[in-house]
């Protein structure tokens, strides 16, 4: 069977910003950074090109000698964010490098210098909730917290915009209260 990876389009929220790839999956509530080798591959994965057309695509687009190693890393790191329709095919793919068999590929080709911008990246990123973004502290509720729990879930204070719950340095007893962010 010719492997051919489908990049997920349901359900993603997609973002670019600069040279970098953000995506939402508001399935999962999960948010995602994929550096320029992984978007451009998750880009092109529409389940017809193989992990050869693929591996053809970054070599032209990133100057390498052999993309495959690149490009079965990246399709890795998509199936595990689950950024790929068909992401079991290839969670545990055996051809699939690691990271550091990459970077090796990566040293063979005197690429040594550019190795962080080469190899594809998938970070996951912390999103709230709607529910933690739209959930506030008022002033008085904030006050009666122990000083040791000012800063906890919900912190955010809804009588002033931007303001947050926090320990106030000008009183003589530590105490929460509502303030501008890093101090009165």
């Amino acid at each position: 069977m010719r492997e051919r990876p489908k990049a997920r389009r349901e359900d993603l929220i997609v973002q670019e910003v600069g040279e970098e790839l953000l995506i939402y999956d508001q399935r999962r509530h999960r948010a995602f950074c994929l550096n320029p080798m992984a978007a451009l591959v998750w880009r092109r994965a529409n389940g017809r090109r193989t992990i050869a057309a693929l591996s053809r695509a970054v070599e032209r687009v990133f100057r390498v000698p052999e993309g495959e190693t690149l490009v079965r890393l990246a399709v890795n790191r998509l199936a595990r964010a689950r950024l790929l329709e068909n992401w079991p095919l290839f969670l545990n793919d055996p051809h699939s490098p690691s990271r550091r068999e990459a970077m090796r590929q990566l040293g063979r080709w005197g690429l040594s210098a550019s190795l962080a911008l080469l190899l594809p990246t998938v970070k996951a990123i912390l999103a709230p909730t709607a529910a933690q973004v739209a959930t506030c502290v008022t002033a008085i509720d904030c006050s009666r917290r122990p000083p040791g729990q000012c800063g906890r879930f919900p912190n955010r204070c809804c009588d002033t915009p931007g303001w947050i719950c926090q320990i106030d340095p000008d009183l003589p007893r530590p105490r929460c209260a509502c303030l501008p962010p890093f101090g009165p």
